[in-house]
């Protein structure tokens, strides 16, 4: 398998902090990482539901205070700061019992993601070991391979190499899953991993990436034609996946792929989309063998010497795109009783129809 942690993230660790000073009575005792994103909203609504009390920990944004004011308003107490900045992490802990990590990383290189994402989560991870927290971090389908419709995922199927060769999110979603395996059995970290399948739902995007490509809003070219069945799930049904674990010590030190039952097919995806925005959406399927073309031929005119992470393209890695295989939640729902969505008619009015009603007029037709 293809090495995916650098040394410089599982270095020699320093020595773990002392636990803090007890928290206050009736303070949070959960902690939010990515609170205003879309499956961080959910969650912290469902939290919210089951009488928790919930701290967020958000960055400081003069031109975006809608999500912190939402916040707000429904109780929660947000602490300024982010995942790389130690002060706030530490400041924002105090009392908490739980942590959810649904933050993300980006950049264009892999040193990147290293710098503000990995390296990151290693300290947060640090932190949480030392203080008794559990630490609940979210992950991604998106390290599986996909391609072969024969094959039944769960949680023992080990990640693909093309994608962590090809694909810096899954990278950095397996190389954070690697750095707490390894924390869990050398300083017993308290750790729960989740792996959603393609999350729809309100506040989402129903132009969905996972079912195709979309150069605008009326043309999707639908992944591996758009005549199989797609992994998704809920945005709901996730945030209450995650929010039974927490309830269950038994769930520590598991992994759980969030799929739901009900399922469709991209075709009849954009069938439902197109009924809800009463808009035609071309489709313009996009063969594997002509997505491979394209890419070894952008490869070879673009390659960049100074770029490492420019790698030669995949043919088994775009067939994944499609998420041809069947994903399996039964873990999750043997497990931690999860019940998620049953029936396609509920899947489309809850993951398209509904969202559809909360976006802007313009990205709605």
């Amino acid at each position: 398998m293809t090495e995916v942690v650098e040394s410089s993230v599982l270095s020699a660790r320093p020595a773990f902090p002392a636990p803090p000073t007890p928290p206050t009575p009736g303070g949070p005792t959960v902690l939010v990482l990515g609170a205003t994103g879309f499956i961080g909203a959910a969650l912290v609504k469902r939290l919210l539901d089951d009488g928790l009390r919930v701290r967020a920990l958000v960055r400081r944004r003069a031109h975006d205070t809608s999500g912190n004011s939402r916040l707000a308003q429904h109780g929660v107490e947000h602490v300024h700061g982010d995942l790389a900045d130690t002060a706030s992490l530490e400041s924002a802990l105090t009392g908490i019992r739980h942590v959810f990590h649904l933050a993300s990383g980006q950049g264009p290189t892999w040193s990147d993601y290293l710098r503000q994402y990995v390296d990151p989560t290693r300290r947060l991870a640090e932190l949480c070991c030392a203080r008794g927290i559990t630490l609940h971090y979210v992950s991604s389908i998106a390290i599986y391979d996909g391609s072969d419709a024969a094959e039944v995922i769960t949680e023992l199927t080990p990640p693909s190499d093309a994608a962590l060769r090809l694909n810096l999110y899954a990278r950095a979603k397996m190389a954070n899953e690697t750095l707490l395996a390894d924390m869990r059995r050398t300083h017993g970290l308290k750790a729960v991993v989740f792996r959603p399948g393609i999350v729809i739902g309100e506040g989402g995007n129903p132009r969905h990436p996972g079912v195709g490509a979309w150069p605008n809003d009326t043309t999707c070219r639908p992944w591996g034609g758009g005549d199989h069945r797609l992994p998704f799930v809920l945005v709901d049904d996730c945030a209450d996946a995650m929010a039974c674990a927490m309830r269950l010590p038994e769930a520590v030190g598991q992994s759980f792929n969030l799929v739901g039952y009900a399922s469709l097919t991209g075709n009849e995806y954009l069938d439902a989309l197109q009924r809800a925005v009463a808009t035609t959406i071309t489709r313009q399927p996009l063969p594997a063998w002509r997505l491979f073309g394209q890419s070894l031929i952008k490869w070879a005119l673009n390659k960049q010497p100074q770029r490492p992470e420019r790698s030669l393209p995949s043919y088994r890695y775009v067939e994944g795109l499609s998420c041809r295989a069947t994903y399996s939640a039964e873990s999750a729902q043997r497990q931690l009783s999860w019940l998620s969505c049953a029936y396609p008619s509920e899947l489309i009015a809850r993951g398209i129809v509904s969202p559809l009603a909360t976006l802007p007029a313009a990205a709605g037709h």
